[in-house]
Protein backbone atom coordinates (compact mmCIF):
# COMPACT_ATOMS: atom_id res chain seq x y z
CA UNK A 1 0.00 0.00 0.00
CA UNK A 2 2.82 2.27 0.74
CA UNK A 3 4.00 2.12 -3.33
CA UNK A 4 0.62 3.71 -4.46
CA UNK A 5 0.70 6.34 -1.43
CA UNK A 6 4.06 7.38 -2.96
CA UNK A 7 2.65 6.90 -6.46
CA UNK A 8 -0.87 9.29 -5.43
CA UNK A 9 1.88 11.64 -3.92
CA UNK A 10 3.74 12.53 -7.38
CA UNK A 11 0.21 12.30 -9.14
CA UNK A 12 -0.75 15.42 -6.63
CA UNK A 13 2.35 16.81 -6.95
CA UNK A 14 2.31 16.71 -10.96
CA UNK A 15 -1.78 18.01 -10.82
CA UNK A 16 -0.48 20.72 -8.44
CA UNK A 17 1.99 21.71 -11.55
CA UNK A 18 -1.26 21.58 -13.52
CA UNK A 19 -3.03 23.54 -11.00
CA UNK A 20 -6.65 22.37 -12.05
CA UNK A 21 -8.29 18.71 -12.22
CA UNK A 22 -9.97 17.92 -15.09
CA UNK A 23 -11.05 14.37 -16.68
CA UNK A 24 -9.91 12.67 -18.62
CA UNK A 25 -10.99 11.65 -22.38
CA UNK A 26 -11.60 7.79 -23.13
CA UNK A 27 -9.32 5.25 -22.15
CA UNK A 28 -9.17 3.18 -19.34
CA UNK A 29 -11.55 3.49 -16.72
CA UNK A 30 -9.22 5.65 -14.12
CA UNK A 31 -8.49 5.07 -10.02
CA UNK A 32 -9.26 8.09 -8.05
CA UNK A 33 -5.81 9.59 -6.67
CA UNK A 34 -6.99 10.32 -2.95
CA UNK A 35 -5.18 13.39 -3.27
CA UNK A 36 -4.37 15.33 0.03
CA UNK A 37 -3.92 18.94 -0.84
CA UNK A 38 -3.33 19.82 2.66
CA UNK A 39 -0.90 17.35 3.10
CA UNK A 40 2.29 19.75 2.57
CA UNK A 41 4.77 16.92 3.54
CA UNK A 42 3.22 14.69 1.47
CA UNK A 43 2.84 16.99 -1.42
CA UNK A 44 6.48 17.75 -0.90
CA UNK A 45 7.82 14.41 -1.42
CA UNK A 46 6.15 14.32 -4.47
CA UNK A 47 7.83 17.45 -5.91
CA UNK A 48 10.90 15.40 -4.60
CA UNK A 49 9.96 12.51 -7.03
CA UNK A 50 9.01 14.56 -9.54
CA UNK A 51 12.08 16.17 -9.79
CA UNK A 52 14.27 12.65 -9.07
CA UNK A 53 12.14 10.28 -11.45
CA UNK A 54 10.40 12.89 -13.73
CA UNK A 55 12.45 16.07 -14.99
CA UNK A 56 14.91 14.38 -16.64
CA UNK A 57 12.89 13.46 -19.60
CA UNK A 58 9.32 15.71 -18.96
CA UNK A 59 10.06 19.43 -18.45
CA UNK A 60 6.92 21.54 -16.68
CA UNK A 61 7.85 24.55 -18.51
CA UNK A 62 5.05 26.50 -17.01
CA UNK A 63 6.08 25.81 -13.76
CA UNK A 64 8.52 28.79 -11.65
CA UNK A 65 10.23 27.12 -8.72
CA UNK A 66 9.38 30.01 -7.07
CA UNK A 67 5.62 28.84 -7.24
CA UNK A 68 6.59 25.27 -6.43
CA UNK A 69 8.32 26.65 -3.32
CA UNK A 70 4.84 28.87 -1.98
CA UNK A 71 2.74 26.33 -2.28
CA UNK A 72 4.51 23.66 -1.04
CA UNK A 73 6.32 26.00 1.99
CA UNK A 74 9.53 25.89 0.82
CA UNK A 75 12.24 28.48 1.55
CA UNK A 76 14.50 29.65 -1.32
CA UNK A 77 17.48 27.83 0.21
CA UNK A 78 15.62 24.14 0.29
CA UNK A 79 14.47 24.56 -3.48
CA UNK A 80 17.96 25.63 -4.48
CA UNK A 81 19.33 22.21 -2.58
CA UNK A 82 16.84 19.80 -2.91
CA UNK A 83 14.67 20.54 -6.12
CA UNK A 84 16.79 22.80 -8.65
CA UNK A 85 19.09 20.16 -10.18
CA UNK A 86 19.31 22.40 -13.72
CA UNK A 87 18.41 26.14 -12.60
CA UNK A 88 19.93 28.66 -11.24
CA UNK A 89 17.49 31.36 -10.04
CA UNK A 90 14.00 30.68 -8.41
CA UNK A 91 12.29 32.31 -10.94
CA UNK A 92 13.41 29.81 -13.55
CA UNK A 93 10.78 27.28 -14.61
CA UNK A 94 11.38 23.67 -15.18
CA UNK A 95 13.50 22.66 -17.74
CA UNK A 96 13.80 19.37 -19.43
CA UNK A 97 17.51 18.02 -18.77
CA UNK A 98 17.43 15.55 -22.17
CA UNK A 99 18.09 16.98 -25.41
CA UNK A 100 14.88 17.29 -27.68
CA UNK A 101 16.85 15.55 -30.67
CA UNK A 102 18.16 12.53 -27.99
CA UNK A 103 14.40 12.36 -26.70
CA UNK A 104 13.17 11.73 -30.58
CA UNK A 105 16.41 9.68 -31.33
CA UNK A 106 15.26 7.22 -28.19
CA UNK A 107 11.66 7.51 -27.55
CA UNK A 108 10.32 8.59 -31.25
CA UNK A 109 8.99 11.63 -29.94
CA UNK A 110 9.94 13.89 -27.43
CA UNK A 111 8.33 13.55 -24.20
CA UNK A 112 5.30 15.79 -23.08
CA UNK A 113 5.64 18.61 -20.72
CA UNK A 114 3.96 17.83 -17.54
CA UNK A 115 2.41 21.00 -16.40
CA UNK A 116 0.10 20.37 -20.04
CA UNK A 117 -0.13 16.96 -18.53
CA UNK A 118 -1.61 18.03 -15.05
CA UNK A 119 -4.03 20.84 -16.72
CA UNK A 120 -5.50 18.57 -19.32
CA UNK A 121 -5.68 15.44 -17.78
CA UNK A 122 -5.61 15.70 -14.15
CA UNK A 123 -4.29 13.89 -11.17
CA UNK A 124 -6.57 10.58 -11.81
CA UNK A 125 -5.24 10.27 -15.10
CA UNK A 126 -1.55 11.07 -13.48
CA UNK A 127 -2.29 8.30 -10.82
CA UNK A 128 -3.64 5.88 -13.23
CA UNK A 129 -0.98 6.16 -15.68
CA UNK A 130 1.59 5.81 -13.23
CA UNK A 131 -0.15 2.63 -12.06
CA UNK A 132 -0.48 1.02 -14.98
CA UNK A 133 2.75 -0.37 -16.21
CA UNK A 134 2.81 -4.00 -17.08
CA UNK A 135 5.43 -6.22 -18.64
CA UNK A 136 5.19 -6.58 -22.26
CA UNK A 137 8.10 -8.32 -24.07
CA UNK A 138 7.14 -7.01 -27.26
CA UNK A 139 7.78 -3.18 -26.60
CA UNK A 140 10.88 -1.62 -26.83
CA UNK A 141 11.02 -0.74 -23.38
CA UNK A 142 9.88 -4.16 -22.01
CA UNK A 143 6.94 -2.55 -20.77
CA UNK A 144 3.10 -1.13 -21.63
CA UNK A 145 0.26 0.74 -20.04
CA UNK A 146 -3.61 -0.30 -19.22
CA UNK A 147 -4.08 4.03 -19.68
CA UNK A 148 -2.03 4.83 -22.64
CA UNK A 149 -1.78 1.73 -24.75
CA UNK A 150 1.92 1.69 -26.79
CA UNK A 151 3.43 4.47 -24.75
CA UNK A 152 7.15 4.32 -25.64
CA UNK A 153 7.60 5.78 -22.00
CA UNK A 154 10.11 3.21 -19.93
CA UNK A 155 8.51 1.99 -16.26
CA UNK A 156 10.75 4.88 -14.43
CA UNK A 157 8.89 3.98 -10.99
CA UNK A 158 9.53 -0.13 -10.90
CA UNK A 159 12.06 0.60 -8.44
CA UNK A 160 9.09 1.98 -6.56
CA UNK A 161 6.27 -0.40 -7.27
CA UNK A 162 7.61 -3.01 -8.85
CA UNK A 163 6.56 -5.17 -12.40
CA UNK A 164 3.45 -6.06 -12.54
CA UNK A 165 2.11 -8.49 -15.14
CA UNK A 166 -1.33 -7.65 -16.79
CA UNK A 167 -4.55 -10.18 -16.74
CA UNK A 168 -6.50 -9.17 -19.70
CA UNK A 169 -9.94 -11.03 -19.88
CA UNK A 170 -12.80 -10.40 -22.70
CA UNK A 171 -16.46 -9.94 -21.03
CA UNK A 172 -19.22 -10.41 -23.75
CA UNK A 173 -22.90 -9.13 -22.94
CA UNK A 174 -25.62 -10.69 -24.61
CA UNK A 175 -28.29 -8.56 -24.87
CA UNK A 176 -31.95 -9.76 -25.05
CA UNK A 177 -35.05 -8.33 -26.90
CA UNK A 178 -38.88 -8.22 -25.87
CA UNK A 179 -40.15 -9.64 -28.64
CA UNK A 180 -43.63 -8.91 -29.70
Amino acid sequence: MAKFKIIATLAGALALLGATQSFAAGGAALEHAEIEPGNIASLQRGARNFMNYCSGCHSAQYVRFSTIGKDLELSDEQLSENLMFNADKTFETIKVSMPEAAAERWFGVAPPDLSLIGRSKGADYIYSFLKGFYVQAESPTGVDNTVLAGTSMPHVLWELQGFQKAVFSEHTTTSSFATR
